[in-house]
């Protein structure tokens, strides 16, 4: 059973719980009050509400200014002391603030810089609580010490109006309020128009009473305004500090443009806003009749680094307000980066890296990086840009470069960001490729193929060798950069364009060396020639056939060739007779030797491989003559004796009628005198017939 103390316990919470509930829809988030053994309504223990809870303070960092804005916030008047370690007793609940740092301008307390809701490292113990003075006046709508006048009279807060109000009324409301001397008797609602009642009006103070109710007035709530006309003050001693804001904010790049906007908390004066550079000569001046101003610089230069304050000048009492500092950071401009020639350059070659900056001033440094490793190059430059000459790239110089611009300013450097990357590939020189014996081989031969890099810089690799078609390679290790591949047997397979590749140990890659071409040959076929018939005979110019007697040319080749053909070519003509090898040998036959086959014969021995045809040279050629045959002799021996014999009756004939026509034949008497005549007229023209021939 629960005993009595136990059931009170459980009562008191539960009515504890419903009280909460009860009062906490009462209020809201930001909402303070004070609290605690010993509290009254300006003085206690500091609680705030948040999300349906009311929890306390830390005192760390818990000073006057902090409680200025608790006492402000509850109507109360100024603070009289802050005191801390739960002076009023310890509270309960959560503690939601701690850290608490107010400038002294704000609204309320949870408006002030803080760790944050229920962040903090402190108990009870610490709970932080403030005594304030009981108001009767108070200033609204600005700072402590500069706003709109407000009284508290029959316990309402009502307002004054401008009617005959000027500065010796707002020396007695300053006073009053343990603020300095009055700067400006403000009118026309110049810190914003109040609500309720309007207390005052013709308020005629000689500047010297202790308190505002005690100058001369028509008397409480007796007026001919509205709160169009509500008074102010602004009051010098605790004059708001003016601010300094910058945006966009901290750091910004050359060129850029920046606006720094200076205001007070105050009450609008007429005054003059002046923006300082904490070192150097800058300075802009801009007068307002606001409580704000806004500098602009359309393109910040490396003049403008530095710290920027601000400082206010009233026209009233010649007052001068200076307000904290902000740093403008100025970063030069971004660099640009580029490479003369192509990124993919030869151990060896010339490289020429190029940074500018746009923009930028004269007289500053450039500086080349690798972003790995320390390699590093600096050229001092008058000019925008700066051209970085490397005369032999080596392995070194492959990675990413990056450029940065610096400026020496008075006592500080200014840096620029780093440019984009650009990627420098260093590759190997060509590989050299030579061939011994030489690069044209007869088949079955061997040859030896060197592969080579000329650079200091390779120690050890890889070498492989490559057709540039088909799938032949080879690889080898060296330690000096060269390597020989022998190949034992060169058969047509090796035949084609060869180029040698080389990847270091450090994976480094050289460039596709030049090709080479490999010739392999056939070797030269034999050739053979045969009668049989028996007709052939060798003499030193040749071959002689007899004519019409058959013969037979045969053409063979090495037996570890492969299959091809054989042609048989007669030299001095178009004739080409082709015939596959048949065992590595092919015969072509003429059945009757004629004159017209006499000529130089040689063979030729052709191999396709798929796409490709690949001739031996010729063999060396034999030289066919033809002779006759016996029974054409013998004819042509009596052919020319019966022409002989004819010949010679021919000659004898013609020595006798010549000898004839030379005698001339005298016949006696007259009567012959007519025959002789016919007979010597005849015989002269036979003669003449003859001697004509």
């Amino acid at each position: 059973m629960r005993n009595r103390k136990q059931e009170e316990t459980l009562q008191f919470f539960t009515g504890f719980v419903f009280s909460l509930v009860l009062t906490s829809s009462a209020f809201t988030t930001g909402q303070i009050r004070l609290t605690g053994r010993g509290s009254t309504q300006c003085s206690g223990r500091v609680e705030v509400f948040y999300i349906y809870s009311w929890g306390t303070v830390c005192d760390d960092e818990w000073d006057i200014t902090d409680a200025n804005v608790v006492c402000r916030q509850l109507d109360c008047g100024p603070a009289l002391s802050v005191v801390g370690s739960a002076h009023f007793g310890q509270g309960l609940g959560p503690i939601l603030l701690d850290d608490v740092r107010c400038s002294g301008d704000e609204s309320s307390l949870t408006s002030c810089a803080h760790k944050g809701y229920g962040k903090h490292n402190c108990g009870h113990g610490e709970d932080a609580g403030v005594i304030c003075s009981d108001s009767v006046i108070r200033l609204v709508g600005s700072t402590s010490c500069s706003g709109r006048v407000e009284i508290n009279h029959d316990g309402q807060w009502g307002t004054v109006c401008d009617n005959g109000w000027d500065l010796s009324d707002a020396q007695v409301v300053c006073r009053q309020l343990n603020c300095d001397a009055a700067l400006s008797a403000t009118s026309s609602a110049a810190s914003g128009p109040g609500t309720g009642q309007i207390w005052l009006d013709h308020v005629n103070c000689t500047g010297s009473e202790s308190a505002l109710t005690n100058c001369q007035h028509p008397g409480f709530g007796t007026h001919k305004c509205n709160h169009n006309q509500d008074a102010g003050v602004v009051c010098s001693a605790n004059f708001p500090q003016p601010r300094i804001s910058i945006s966009p904010a901290g750091l910004v790049t050359w060129g850029q443009q920046v606006n720094i906007t200076c205001s007070t908390a105050a009450a609008p004066l007429s005054g003059t806003f002046i923006l300082l550079r904490t070192s150097g000569s800058f300075r802009m001046t801009q007068s307002s009749d606001s409580n704000s101003v806004t500098f602009n610089i359309p393109k910040v230069t490396s003049d403008h680094h530095g710290e920027f304050c601000c400082r206010y000048e009233t026209k009233m009492s010649n007052q001068t307000f200076l307000s904290s500092s902000v740093n403008l950071r100025v970063n030069l401009p971004k660099p640009n980066i580029s490479i003369s020639s192509a990124a993919e350059v030869i151990w060896g070659q010339q490289l020429i890296i190029t940074c500018s900056v746009e923009a930028a001033p004269l007289s500053g440094t450039f500086i080349l990086q690798k972003t790995s490793g320390s390699q590093q190059m600096i050229q001092p430059s008058v000019s925008s840009s700066a051209t970085f000459n490397i005369s032999k790239v080596t392995l070194d110089h492959d990675g990413e470069f990056k450029c940065q611009y610096q400026k020496r300013m008075l006592s500080q450097t200014l840096t620029s960001p780093y440019s984009d990357f650009v990627r420098v590939t260093v590759n190997l020189p060509k590989p050299l490729i030579s061939f011994s014996p030489a690069a044209e081989v007869t088949w079955g031969q061997q040859v030896t193929i060197t592969c080579s890099v000329t650079t200091t810089q390779v120690h050890s690799g890889i070498f492989t060798l490559q057709k540039t078609s088909g799938s032949f390679r080879m690889t080898q290790s060296t330690y000096y950069g060269l390597s020989s591949f022998f190949i034992k047997t060169v058969t047509l397979d090796h035949d084609g364009e060869f180029l040698c590749h080389y990847l270091s140990r450090e994976r480094y890659s050289s460039v596709r060396g030049d090709s080479v071409r490999f010739t392999v040959n056939l070797e030269r076929p034999n050739i053979s020639l045969t009668s049989p018939d028996g007709g052939l005979v060798w003499g030193p110019g040749g071959a002689e056939v007899t004519k019409g007697y058959g013969l037979s040319f045969t053409c063979s080749i090495d037996p570890r060739y492969p299959q091809g053909d054989f042609s048989l070519i007669f030299s001095g003509s178009n004739i080409r007779e082709t015939r596959p090898a048949v065992k590595h040998s092919a015969s072509f036959n003429f059945p009757a030797a004629k004159f017209e086959h006499q000529g130089s014969y040689s063979c030729v021995y052709e191999v396709t491989m798929a796409t490709q045809t690949f001739s031996s040279a010729q063999a060396e050629p034999i030289s066919l003559a033809l002779k006759p045959s016996s029974r054409v002799l013998v004819s042509s021996v009596i052919c020319g004796i019966l022409l002989l014999v004819l010949l010679v009756s021919l000659a004898v004939c013609l020595g006798v009628r010549g000898k004839l026509c030379s005698e001339r034949f005298i016949p006696s008497g007259q009567n012959q005198m007519s025959f002789q005549h016919l007979i010597t007229q005849d015989h002269e023209n036979d003669c003449d017939d003859f001697n004509q021939q």
